[in-house]
């Protein structure tokens, strides 16, 4: 599938209120490994900033041009801080809706939340999945819609949505 070709299949499911569970769902389910992506981002930046720190004060420059200097490295410093802040916060708002979404799971049948767990978390496709859980591909489509219309259902009557 083609990055076009994905957009514009994640343009269509927003379209529905099952295909905006969809999207949720698959959100869920990579919000451990985005988490894992952004804190290395974070690892990062804090380390081209302590080594940004360790030249400043390796570097020796003229006092005329020390004071200027200074002033843009600051300015530098904090708009790395600042990024690092807003990294931080995304992460926290992708477990908080993490966290909604596995409470929401949590009320379903054992059956769905395996379904769930394989389909998005895992990534698994529907013909390993009916093998796993001993079911038909048929069986594992509709268990897959009868999840996505409680979960819908939930949503709709305030249940932790988001």
């Amino acid at each position: 599938m083609t990055e076009e070709s994905r957009q514009e299949y994640l343009k269509e499911l927003a379209k529905t209120k099952r295909g905006q569970m969809k999207l949720k769902l698959w959100n869920w389910g990579g919000a451990l490994d985005l988490c894992k992506r952004k804190h290395e981002e974070i690892r990062k930046m804090n380390r081209m900033l302590e080594d940004a720190k360790q030249l400043a004060q390796e570097v020796s420059i003229a006092e005329e041009v020390q004071k200027e200097y200074s002033i843009a490295f600051e300015k530098i410093v904090m708009e790395y801080q600042q990024e690092i802040r807003n990294i931080q916060a995304a992460i926290e708002e992708v477990l908080t809706k993490k966290s909604n979404m596995d409470k929401m799971i949590a009320r379903l049948d054992t059956e769905e939340q395996e379904f769930l767990h394989l389909r998005y978390e895992k990534g698994y496709g529907y013909d390993y999945i009916s093998l796993k859980i001993h079911m038909s591909r048929a069986q594992c489509f509709r268990l897959n819609e009868k999840a996505l219309e409680k979960l819908v259902d939930m949503e709709e009557e305030g249940f932790l949505g988001g």
